[in-house]
This record gives C-alpha cells, sequence and structure tokens, in this order.
C-alpha cells in the first residue's frame, strides 16, 4: 500500500513537471510573439462606439459613468447605453446623465444576455463595446481598445484587467495575482490562434459579427460569444494596452460562488480544455506544497527532495511573472501559491453538484 502509494505521488511529480513546463512555454510565447503594429492617434478615423452597459440595482454605476464621460475619445464619435432593470436608485442614478447616457428601462428581469442583445440592437455604432457597471476605465481605454479595427480582418478585441481592490485581504491579494497571469495565458493562446476568451466587462465587436452571432441564455454568454466568433473563422485582438479595473471577490464565500460558476460554465458550454488549463496552471504548484509536508511526515526524504525541487522552480517561475506582471509583488504569488488547493476543493465541488444536478444559486454578484 505504501508503495502504490510513493509511486502515486512520483506520477504526480512528474505531471507537476510537467505543468511548470507548460506555464513555461505559455510566458515564452507571451513574451516573444507581437501584435501588428497600430497607427498613432493622429492617423486613424475613430468609428461610432456604442458602449453597452447591462445594470441590475448597481447604485455604484455613477463612478463608472464619470470615468466614461471623462475618456479621451471625440465626443460625437460615441455613445453609452445602460440597459437597466433596476429596482433600486439605479435608474435615478443614470438619469442624472441623461445628456450623455442614454437609458433602456426593462421591468422585468430576463438575464444579462437578454438585456446585451436589447441594448446593441438600438446602438448607432458600427463598433459596440461592453464593460459591467461597476468597471472602471482609464482615460485612453476606448481608444486603445478601437484602434485594432484599422485592420478590416480583426472582428473582435478584448483588454486585461486589474483588480480595484487588491489588497484588501488575503483572498484579494491572491485573486489579483491570478486574473494578471489569467491576462498572460489568454493573451499566449489569442496569439498561437488557438483559442479566443473575452470577459464582458472589457471587450469589443464590430456590430455585423453580433448579427451573425448574438448572446445566448448561458450561464457565461461573454466566453460563449468569443467562442462562436472564434469558432466561425473571425479574427480576435488582445489588447494589452487598454486595461479597467474590476471588482473582484473579498473573501472566501464570494471565491467559492465565482470559481463553481465559472466551472459549471465550463461544463455546460462543455469547455473541458479550459478547466485542464486551469487545473495544470494553477493546481499542481500548490499540491506539491502539501505534499511536501505528508512525506517529511512519512519520512520519505527522496521524494521530498524532488518536490522541494519542482516547487523551487515554480516559485522560480511565479517570481518572473511577479517581474512581468503590473503588481511587481512577489508576495502575491506567494498567496496565490496557498489559495490554489482551495480553488481545487471548489471545483471537486463543482463536480458534485453536477453529478447530483444540483445548481448553485449565483448571488455573488448583481448579475
Amino acid at each position: 500500500m505504501i508503495f502504490m502509494l510513493d509511486f502515486l505521488i512520483v506520477i504526480f511529480n512528474f505531471l507537476s513537471l510537467f505543468s511548470f513546463v507548460y506555464i513555461l512555454f505559455i510566458f515564452v510565447i507571451y513574451k516573444l510573439t507581437h501584435f501588428p503594429k497600430i497607427k498613432g492617434d493622429s492617423d486613424i478615423k475613430f468609428p461610432l462606439a456604442s458602449i453597452i452597459i447591462c445594470a441590475y440595482n448597481e447604485e455604484e454605476i455613477e463612478k463608472t459613468i464619470k470615468k466614461l464621460i471623462s475618456v479621451d475619445y471625440p465626443k460625437n464619435k460615441m455613445e453609452i447605453i445602460i440597459v437597466s432593470d433596476s429596482t433600486d436608485r439605479t435608474n435615478e442614478i443614470c438619469e442624472k446623465y441623461k445628456k450623455s447616457v442614454k437609458l433602456i428601462k426593462r421591468y422585468e428581469r430576463k438575464g444579462k444576455w437578454s438585456a446585451l442583445n436589447e441594448g446593441i440592437s438600438k446602438a448607432k455604432g458600427n463598433i459596440i463595446v461592453t464593460i459591467d457597471a461597476d468597471t472602471i476605465v482609464t482615460k485612453n481605454w476606448l481608444k486603445n481598445i478601437v484602434k485594432p479595427y484599422q485592420d478590416k480582418s480583426i472582428k473582435l478585441t478584448f483588454g486585461p484587467k486589474i483588480a480595484k481592490n487588491p489588497d484588501f485581504d488575503f483572498v484579494t491579494k491572491a485573486h489579483s495575482f491570478y486574473i494578471e497571469i489569467n491576462d498572460v495565458v489568454i493573451k499566449a493562446l489569442n496569439n498561437l490562434n488557438l483559442a479566443c476568451s473575452p470577459s464582458g466587462d472589457n471587450m469589443s465587436f464590430r456590430k455585423e459579427v453580433w448579427k451573425k452571432v448574438k448572446f445566448r441564455n448561458v450561464m457565461e454568454e461573454d466566453i460563449d460569444f468569443g467562442i462562436r466568433v472564434f469558432k466561425n473563422g473571425m479574427k480576435c485582438f488582445f489588447v494589452k494596452n487598454a486595461n479597467v479595473r474590476v471588482r473582484i471577490p473579498i473573501n472566501f464565500s464570494d471565491l467559492r460562488y465565482q470559481v463553481v460558476r465559472w466551472m459549471q460554465a465550463f461544463l455546460e458550454l462543455k469547455l473541458f480544455s479550459f478547466l485542464i488549463l486551469f487545473i495544470f496552471t494553477f493546481f499542481f504548484p500548490s499540491l506539491s506544497l502539501i505534499t511536501i509536508i505528508y512525506l517529511i511526515l512519512i519520512k520519505n526524504y527522496l521524494i521530498t527532495i524532488l518536490f522541494t525541487l519542482n516547487v523551487i522552480l515554480f516559485i522560480v517561475l511565479y517570481t518572473i511573472f511577479c517581474l512581468k506582471t503590473r503588481s511587481k509583488n512577489f508576495l502575491y504569488s506567494l498567496h496565490l501559491l496557498i489559495l490554489n488547493p482551495i480553488y481545487f476543493l471548489f471545483i471537486i465541488e463543482n463536480f458534485i453538484r453536477n453529478l447530483l444536478k444540483l445548481k448553485i444559486k449565483w448571488v455573488g454578484y448583481k448579475y
């Protein structure tokens, strides 16, 4: 029995080493591949862009509206459309900005996918941009996310996300680093033309694309939309300088809801490759730490050395990531390394729920 357990541990160690090589490969692709050159601001004709925001009881939306109004973009070339089925003061807040914002009131909740389709159907712009009601944009964000459309072959663009509250607690420190690594992986896969995985809180696309591939009633309508755009042979473009600030989970309860929701969406959309990617990128490095503790307890020092070397490799790799990402905080990577087994427990919970046909009620965020 002990021999079999040791054998399985050695196999796991090799899988973990493979995981290291895989992440290193992704990072090298991220650094070596380059995007086509985009002309400067003075050389481009700005398209009419319609920014669509779906809101349900989002009273903090005023911060988002103020940031959108102040972006560096010709005001006659942009419109802001808010589709709201709110029951709190959200509509009242939006109406304060009626000179800049078009408010579409809905009196029945049909889901975000439905709200997006309604907002886009009433948009005047040739370029549709989607963000969330609590997304905070930068001054040059809109200009940057639409620049790639100078290339007529590009049909969809999306950009990176930065956590609004990275220093709030242990969970936010780990998760903020996770979304930065996720940006690296997404950019690499996009550069290799292997996948298109945009997030609805920082995405744009040509309206002609939406006419062919509309949003559907699924759990993660933005991921589903991007995948169908990609499968239809349309070119996607990751814009690394079109970053926005987004809200992230601030405690284990919120984190659990988000991770389980992602996993249910991956299963619903049959995105098993994304699930495998998640496990290899984040799970194996962390479980190695737990395995080391176990091996020391049973005094198996030879295999302990193997796992220790493996963990050191990951720490070095995570350090390189830290130096190349926006946070540049090595402690964030250690937080993530410790938190990863908890992510995996949430994944296991999701599989159990799926087997028992139990759906999780999404209460973490508004939409």
